[in-house]
């Protein structure tokens, strides 16, 4: 079997969920070829979905020093970052992924959440509207352009971006709760009702909505 086919192998595994055979494959893969940037990168990928953050950042540091220029890789570093409590390293790594991958609206949805965890809400405002010209219809660059406007005071710019953040994701229960948490604020609480009777048809176990709906 080739390098490239015990990859595939590997990130077919990856992809199943099988964490522990892809892993296994990715380090064969790396034992035949010690700077395959790919099998760097995903093999710290698993080390992060198995919660170990300090080597799975290795990795894919690695991987980047071979492979400077993939999106995929720093964003993935950026995740590992941020899960270790490092929100402004994260930042910067998701600034490198947008500069190469500059019309991503995951990317750019991503790293305005990270400016919004910053305070920097007139970064996060810019990089959601970048987002949402990218892919009118990412429902994650809507809520943090509502998340954005919101510390603003800007409340109906801040309801229009949450409402259509639902529109595009109805069964995400933070987009509905944040919609109905500016409905409220802005005094119309019967609407907030029914935003939150509306999201607990679809997620009826979650609790952070039935706390929200008690508390209105």
């Amino acid at each position: 079997m080739s390098i490239s086919q015990e990859f595939d192998r590997a990130f077919r595994l990856h992809q199943q969920g099988k964490l522990r055979e892809a892993f296994m494959r990715y380090d064969a893969v790396l034992a035949a070829d010690p700077d395959n940037a790919p099998a760097l990168h995903y093999s710290g990928v698993v080390l992060f979905q198995a919660g170990k953050l300090p080597e799975a950042a290795e990795r894919i540091r690695a991987s980047l020093a071979i492979e400077p220029k993939s999106p995929d890789a720093w964003s993935n570093l950026a995740l590992v970052l941020n899960s270790a409590g490092r929100r402004e390293a994260a930042a910067n790594a998701l600034r490198e992924a947008a500069t190469l991958a500059p019309a991503s609206p995951e990317i750019l949805a991503n790293l305005s959440a990270a400016e919004l965890s910053l305070g920097r809400t007139d970064e996060a405002e810019a990089l959601a509207r970048r987002a949402i010209a990218a892919d009118a219809t990412h429902a994650p660059a809507w809520h943090n352009l509502a998340l954005s406007l919101e510390p603003q005071g800007r409340l109906l710019e801040a309801m229009d971006a949450s409402s259509r953040a639902t529109a595009q994701a109805p069964s995400e229960p933070a987009y509905a709760g944040f919609k109905a948490q500016l409905e409220s604020t802005a005094g119309m609480r019967r609407k907030a009702r029914a935003t939150l009777d509306a999201a607990l048809a679809r997620k009826p176990d979650s609790a952070p909505l039935q706390f929200q709906l008690a508390d209105l």
